[in-house]
């Protein structure tokens, strides 16, 4: 009786093998190779510090005005085109997001807070790695990403040394290119082979972008913050 209770076990056991063997080839065949991806993204970006040069206070030399710049979450969108090999995924990202801000503050040499008309463009391009953590219907996934980014910065106010009495005017109305990096976290559904609802969270930062105002004269924003993407990724 032992003899054939071992031999069944044995047979389950190597039916079970089997299975499992081939549920793999089956997903590797699945998973493996080209893919396209799209999402739309709510962007959640830090309020902006940044620094103006030589703005003319009264009775004060000309300094550097500090201040920091409100920041409105936005929308965006992004189009990846990858290929995947095992668990690790590599590919090439377009993005971009828009993000309005209605005020600024200084924080030196003066205080105060004025309103503005302000615009946050921010277009990227990275190459992102990412290693999925498990290989079945629900794939979570963790993900590093760098490259660079164009900055736009738009602002139409009143500038912090000008009095109440004075019309608001455009500010600034410039670009930078800059170095870039994100970290990436999320989760895929896979509606069949072919299909798969993702949903990432990623945190975006940039080196802090340059330009100059409406009188030449050299301003620095950063740009950094919490980005949420929910898209589809088809696989070829």
């Amino acid at each position: 009786m032992n003899a054939y209770l071992e031999s069944g076990v044995r047979a389950i056991a190597l039916g079970g093998l089997a299975m499992l063997a081939a549920g793999a080839a089956q997903a590797q065949e699945r998973t493996d190779g080209w893919y396209v991806e799209g999402a739309l993204t709510w962007s959640m970006p830090k309020d902006s510090a940044g620094t103006v040069a030589n703005a003319a206070f009264p009775g004060v030399p000309p300094t550097t005005l500090h201040l920091v710049n409100s920041v409105d979450d936005g929308w965006g969108g992004l189009l990846a085109f990858g290929y995947r090999s095992g668990r690790f995924r590599v590919e090439a990202e377009v993005g971009t997001t828009r993000n309005d801000g209605d005020s600024y503050t200084t924080v030196s040499p003066v205080q105060v807070t004025r309103p503005q008309e302000g615009r946050f463009d921010v277009t990227r391009y990275m190459v992102n790695t990412h290693l999925d953590l498990a290989d079945n219907r629900w794939n979570p996934h963790l993900g590093f990403g760098a490259g660079w980014a164009d900055v736009t910065l738009y602002a139409f106010g009143r500038p912090a040394p000008a009095p109440p009495t004075v019309p608001p005017m455009k500010m600034i109305d410039g670009d930078d290119t800059v170095l870039a990096y994100q970290l990436i976290a999320g989760i895929a559904y896979d509606f069949n082979p072919k299909l798969a609802l993702t949903v990432r969270y990623r945190w975006f930062e940039a080196a802090d972008a340059e330009t100059v105002d409406m009188r030449g004269e050299r301003i620095s924003r950063e740009t950094s913050g919490h980005n949420l993407d929910v898209g589809l990724r088809y696989r070829f």
